[in-house]
């Protein structure tokens, strides 16, 4: 089926991304609400064309801007959960179980420290694994600590969802989290539908990258061996210190592994324009193993035969992308739900291993980065991780194929828009 996809600019008002992501949650979140007269314009437009809005699509996290115009217009609006369906039930014991409540997790993150990182929170969630410890929780400390705002606008929004929405779709799958999906069907009244994983690569004019994507990587990439290079990225919003980035930089190179490094300009918290020059000089010690862009077309590259690895900052865009190509991860989390996420990549589908840190230096040495880059490219340990990423690449294909889970329920989704 072809569809026929039209584009509009809704701006969003006082919003700066001169910085890039260097911004609060708060800021970003409450800037959102300027759309809603600018959106209602266009629904209002769209009623009035030869093809009038049947239903309405929008992130949770956009809920306040976008539910009442649903409302409005008499319109089912369908949330779209972008993070695991484990994290979006992990959320809603959080706001409806009197013994967990989002009050105890925030006193549990406000103490959160490497010590305390195994406490057990949590023990025998319906859905979720046996343990949640504090350190997976979500953990919403960026450029501020934005973990009040951020708890209290998520259960504002969720609440809202689950009592007004039409439905919800997540980009996963049965077979990633039967037992999250299952969970969280039986605890709310509205459907819940696994469409994932939505990673079907877009051709190079249609994409919806932030950034303009490097493709000359890819000439690099074909020049290396079959799964020989180690992929970087630590995604669009994570900080490194400048003592952490050079732990990196010296355990990848004694690692002696080829690699390709998404370097953003702002990736260290140091000024801008130190950046080129630490580009230059890491391509120069790497003496011609290693391939350093601004951004890449993700997709492409986890699907070529050279990628050994994905270091990864755990986001839920690049682990589902990175289960459909079966490549095995090293997790590097920053915050939000990339905690848990790690915990599922590598407690419960094996298909990838941790950084442990140092807890009197408060950051991830190098000579632990140098043993797991190496566990994951060259040991024994990476050829079961591997074989582990195939399967669950496997599962994604039939997830998406005509009698898969996924496929099913986008049939089942239009069937109820009714239209």
């Amino acid at each position: 089926m072809k569809l026929d996809i039209r584009r509009a600019h809704v701006p969003i008002e006082g919003l700066d991304l001169s910085q890039s992501f260097a911004l609060s949650l708060e800021t970003f979140f409450e800037a959102q609400k300027s759309i809603t007269p600018h959106l209602r314009q266009l629904l209002q437009q769209l009623n009035h064309s030869d093809n009038p809005v049947t239903c309405l699509v929008s992130d949770v996290c956009m809920t306040t801007p976008t539910q009442h115009l649903a409302d409005a217009f008499s319109l089912p609006r369908i949330v779209f959960f972008p993070s695991s369906q484990s994290s979006q039930l992990l959320w809603q014991h959080l706001i409806t179980d009197p013994t967990l409540t989002t009050k105890r997790a925030l006193e549990v993150v406000a103490r959160q420290a490497a010590a305390e990182a195994d406490e057990v929170f949590a023990e025998g969630l319906e859905g979720l694994p046996t343990f949640i410890r504090a350190a997976d929780l979500p953990n919403f400390r960026h450029v501020v600590d934005d973990n009040v705002y951020v708890f209290e606008f998520m259960e504002r929004e969720m609440l809202q969802c689950f009592h007004k929405a039409h439905s919800v779709v997540v980009n996963s799958f049965d077979a990633l989290e039967g037992p999250a999906f299952k969970a969280l069907s039986a605890r709310v009244k509205i459907p819940i539908y696994g469409v994932g994983p939505l990673v079907e690569p877009l051709e190079e004019h249609s994409t919806t990258s932030l950034w303009k994507e490097d493709q000359t990587c890819m000439l690099w990439l074909d020049k290396q061996p079959p799964l020989s290079v180690l992929y970087i990225s630590f995604g669009s919003v994570t900080l490194l210190s400048p003592s952490q980035f050079e732990e990196i930089v010296h355990g990848l190179l004694s690692s002696q592994q080829r690699f390709l490094w998404v370097l953003r300009p702002d990736l260290v918290e140091t000024t801008g324009h130190e950046s080129g020059k630490r580009t230059l000089d890491l391509l120069a010690q790497s003496q011609g193993q290693g391939c350093i862009v601004d951004w890449v077309p993700q997709l492409r590259v986890l699907g070529h035969s050279s990628i050994g690895g994905f270091l990864t900052h755990c986001g839920w865009n690049s682990t589902t992308e990175a289960i459909s190509n079966g490549v095995p991860m090293l997790c590097w989390p920053y915050f939000a739900d990339q905690h848990l996420d790690a915990k599922f990549i590598v407690e419960e589908w094996r298909a990838g291993l941790r950084f442990n840190m140092n807890n009197e230096r408060g950051v991830i040495e190098r000579s632990e980065i140098e043993r797991v880059i190496k566990k994951v490219m060259e040991g024994e340990d990476g050829k079961i991780l591997r074989e582990n990423a195939r399967k669950l690449k496997e599962a994604s294909t039939r997830a998406l194929s005509p009698q898969g889970t996924s496929y099913m329920n986008i049939q089942a989704l239009l069937n109820s828009l009714d239209v």
